[in-house]
């Protein structure tokens, strides 16, 4: 897997093409998304989804979590942008992140 890049997320019945980075020491993706998406809400009610890396089409089950605590955000936050990998260009407290972790 690329540190970073696009995935498609699917949670719930719809799949979301998503911008994505890692952590090496952990080994779980992330990826940014605003706190009134509908995939905050379709996470809330199931966290299992699946994801699908754009690189390597390899599909893999995941359990979401949401994370709001801003420090955590901002960290990400200031990862993508340094990787020039963020959809996001300025953060904001409606910005949460989803951290997957591959089964």
């Amino acid at each position: 897997m690329k540190d970073f890049g696009l995935l498609k997320l699917k949670a719930g019945e719809k799949l979301r093409t998503m911008n994505y980075t890692t952590k090496r020491e952990n080994n779980k993706v992330y990826v940014l998304t605003l706190v009134t998406s509908n995939k905050i809400e379709d996470i809330k009610e199931d966290s299992n989804v699946t994801v699908t890396l754009i690189q390597d089409k390899n599909t893999v089950d995941a359990v979401a979590n949401i994370v709001d605590d801003r420090d955590e955000v901002k960290a990400i936050f200031d990862q993508m942008i340094e990787e020039d990998n963020s959809h996001f260009k300025t953060l904001n407290d409606q910005i949460v992140m989803i951290e997957l972790m591959i089964k």
